[in-house]
């Protein structure tokens, strides 16, 4: 967008975030003389495009038939265990919880084939700190955290190339990162071996309606902002091609597939091909019956100890582990309600930092043998909207461990093969 150069004389000028915020009328400035309207209306124009948006999440979660003197935080042996919870971990049951407050500030792409825009978002509250949101590589314990920021750039060979530079979320998954854009409250058993955010360049092209590719380039695969690994030169790939039946009148239906490798910021020095695989193919089917859709995802995930060699599916060792999920979405939406049930099962060599359970990390058995992890989950989230902007669900999840062997659910003193959580979650979305 092209700027306007101005000089203001007047001796009280107004920040422009807060004339952005009348522009979007969020607030009401008081009047202006002629002269002083003409300089601040200038001013205006500069941050018109922006857009202020975001939400505010709350829950509830209980964990059921739980063992005696266990919680969360309690010291071992009686710290209650749940494999493949992500950000409803043990510390959040049997309580309430602020989730989150996020504000995001963007202004998208125009129509121009020379386009440039921005999307920033901020992320206040608990789960800034667990969900790694930190403003310095390798992390911190702050309240406040950046979820995205990047300047998107648009320029015209073809349909146009859309280049993305700076902080934002992987193009992998068939979930969002933020819950309340997906169909249950809980992240799933893929979602958790999958990469988050990267800081890098992204570049995305549009062959056709119904289909796009991403290419891309960041530090590593942590997601601190601006971590770097130890080898400068060792750097995180990343690849997603999206299809969907446009070309059959059916755009609804959708396909994805994806690939991310690369090293965390405590790899080796020695490091110098990525030594973290991951694999993704997603796809969403709406169903002839009204309302009715089914969803499916693979994630797989190959992880080398740092400075070993990186092989694919085969093992290398003791400093080699992998991980895969497969999850099964069935959603069904009628006027206020919504049902959405997901039922997945997910593998792990013993010792994936993952879904870790029985060991330290570490093992010499492939992917499929007699001493993997297994897990089996059901979640059912039903939602129903009451007031306007404002999403309410309830959630019931049961996991289980089929792998034999003792137990990872419960705690070390009382191990169990299952885990029962029953939740409340209302987001307010501005």
């Amino acid at each position: 967008m092209k700027q306007t150069s101005f000089r203001v004389e007047t001796k009280a000028c107004w920040p422009r975030w807060t004339l952005a915020l009348a522009a979007l009328g969020f607030i009401t400035l008081p009047p202006l003389h002629a002269e002083e309207r003409e300089t601040r209306l200038d001013e205006a124009s500069l941050v018109s495009g922006t857009t202020l948006s975001g939400y505010v999440e709350a829950s509830t979660i209980w964990a059921l038939s739980t063992p005696p003197d266990s919680a969360g935080t309690a010291p071992f042996p009686n710290t209650l265990r749940m494999p493949g919870r992500l950000y409803d971990v043990p510390a959040k049951m049997d309580g309430f919880n602020l989730e989150a407050f996020v504000l995001t500030l963007e202004k998208p792409l125009d129509e121009e084939s020379w386009s440039a825009g921005y999307r920033a978002q901020l992320f206040f509250g608990p789960d800034a700190s667990l969900r790694n949101l930190f403003s310095l590589a390798g992390g911190g314990g702050n309240d406040l955290g950046l979820s995205e920021a990047f300047v998107t750039l648009r320029t015209p060979p073809g349909n146009g190339l859309e280049f993305r530079l700076g902080y934002f979320l992987t193009p992998l998954g068939y979930e969002s990162y933020h819950s309340r854009e997906n169909a249950n409250f809980s992240h799933s058993y893929g979602y958790f071996i999958e990469p988050k955010q990267h800081t890098g360049l992204t570049m995305k092209y549009e062959f056709a309606e119904w289909m796009s590719a991403i290419a891309g380039v960041a530090n590593n695969y942590s997601t601190y902002v601006d971590a770097h690994t130890q080898n400068r030169g060792s750097l995180t790939y990343l690849a997603a091609l999206e299809f969907n039946g446009a070309w059959f009148g059916h755009k609804d239906i959708t396909l994805k597939l994806g690939y991310t490798g690369g090293h965390t910021d405590s790899g080796a020095p020695t490091d110098t091909g990525p030594r973290i695989h991951n694999f993704h193919a997603s796809a969403h089917v709406p169903l002839p019956v009204d309302g009715l859709a089914l969803g499916l995802a693979y994630d797989y995930q190959a992880n080398f100890s740092a400075g070993w060699p990186a092989n694919f599916f085969l093992p290398e060792g003791p400093n080699t582990t992998y991980a895969d999920a497969t999850a099964l979405y069935v959603n069904y939406a009628a006027k206020k309600w919504e049902f959405n049930t997901r039922a997945e099962y997910a593998r792990a060599t013993a010792g994936n930092t993952i879904f870790a359970a029985r060991s330290a990390f570490g093992s010499d058995k492939p992917m499929f043998g007699g001493h993997d992890e297994k897990f089996v989950g059901v979640t059912e989230t039903i939602s129903y909207q009451l007031w306007k902007n404002v999403l309410t669900r309830v959630e019931f999840r049961w996991d289980h461990d089929c792998a034999g062997g003792e137990p990872v659910f419960g705690t070390a003193a009382h191990p169990r093969k299952n885990s029962f959580t029953i939740g409340f979650d209302c987001v307010y979305s501005f």
